[in-house]
């Protein structure tokens, strides 16, 4: 798992992790595809986009 991963900023990365634990997502949310079906995270990921 220490050899995949997505580059976020500080802020998506400390989003991502209020919701879900490394064992999460590493076991269900371990690409973007599957990280972004969450309704919240994607949200989130809208609302970030928006921003400078």
């Amino acid at each position: 798992m220490r050899e995949r991963g997505l580059n976020l900023c500080h802020l998506c990365h400390k989003f991502i992790h209020k919701k879900f634990s490394e064992k999460e997502l590493g076991r269900n949310y371990n690409n973007l595809d599957s990280l972004i079906s969450d309704p919240l995270i994607k949200k989130y990921a809208i609302w970030a986009s928006k921003q400078k």
